[in-house]
């Protein structure tokens, strides 16, 4: 088959797969078949490429049936899987919730395992809030798949070490994963403590939001462990910020933020605007919830009096 023929199976396969997407399930079969009928009459077969995307689309539809046969076609063709093919299949069993499956697939695989193969099911354990079994499937990767991790690998990992439920305790694994990493923390990962930080203020969700508040300086104290040189007063301006937002209603949350901040940068002139304007509200809010405060102790001290006067004055009638 010419080179231009080839490509315009090629645009056949994809144009057909992104159909069948969204098409429904009994279609979609029915077009991969037609399109293998069409290649067979043309005494062609389909390359690695084109199985990879047939195997795409049939991922994407969850259709096992589908993907089970165009994988045994593969085998009998003799079309050696790449990593396209692997990293399609370990996506679909991680939907299916079968890690497991997954796993079998790449210890028959018979060859090293790419870190780029090996991510989703990282991801995978992480989302499910298993990190230490990641780590384990890491090291197994290592061991048995001639796998070379590289910094996505992690990402996941650090994700859950950073802003997991249990950040507080993980710091030491968040600390070790940035080591493995050996590189410095990006903005692209930083904005996600500010993102998430944004998402639970505007959902209400003050726990969380204190959470993320304190998992951020995990990320900081890494960074700074490690020498990194790495800009990061943008993203802790925004931190403080949305922390300052997020606690206006509650005054000792809001009075640590507002000392955290004090502490950082010693006084509002040395602030960023933004961070000034909003410390300087908080400071506002403080003061007077402070007077406010000291008001209604005055207050209930005053009615404590007079109603201690009043019960003398009752007693000494009673006695007269």
């Amino acid at each position: 088959m010419s080179r231009g023929l080839g490509d315009v199976y090629k645009r056949q396969v994809s144009t057909q797969s992104t159909g069948w997407a969204a098409s429904e399930s009994d279609e979609a079969p029915q077009h991969m078949s037609d399109v293998l009928r069409l290649m067979a009459r043309m005494g062609t077969e389909p390359d690695r490429v084109m199985y990879n995307v047939l195997i795409h689309a049939a991922v994407r539809r969850d259709d096992v049936a589908s993907v089970d046969a165009l994988v045994m076609r593969m085998k009998l063709a003799r079309v050696t899987a790449d990593d396209y093919t692997l990293c399609s299949l370990v996506s679909m069993y991680c939907r299916q919730g079968q890690p497991d499956v997954a796993c079998d697939l790449l210890g028959r695989n018979g060859g090293s395992v790419s870190a780029q193969v090996l991510s989703p099911l990282v991801a995978f354990h992480c989302r499910c809030g298993n990190p230490a079994e990641a780590e384990r499937l890491i090291a197994r990767a290592e061991r048995e798949w001639k796998t070379v991790p590289n910094k996505a690998l992690f990402q996941s990992l650090l994700h859950v070490y950073c802003c997991g439920p249990n950040a507080a305790q993980t710091v030491t694994d968040a600390e070790r994963t940035w080591q493995r990493m050996n590189v410095a923390p990006g903005d692209d990962f930083v904005a996600r403590y500010s993102r998430m930080l944004r998402a639970a203020v505007n959902g209400g969700d003050l726990p969380r939001a204190l959470q993320l508040y304190e998992a951020a300086f995990v990320l900081d104290d890494a960074a700074t462990r490690h020498a990194r040189n790495i800009n990061n007063m943008r993203f802790f301006t925004s931190h403080y910020v949305h922390a300052l937002a997020a606690f206006a209603s509650h005054p000792t949350l809001l009075e640590r933020v507002f000392g955290d901040v004090m502490q950082r940068f010693g006084s509002l002139t040395n602030m960023p605007a933004s961070l000034a304007a909003s410390a300087g509200n908080a400071h506002v809010l403080l003061v007077r919830r402070r007077l406010a405060a000291e008001q209604e102790r005055q207050v209930k001290s005053e009615q404590a009096q007079r109603v201690a006067e009043q019960q003398e004055l009752d007693e000494f009638q009673k006695k007269v």
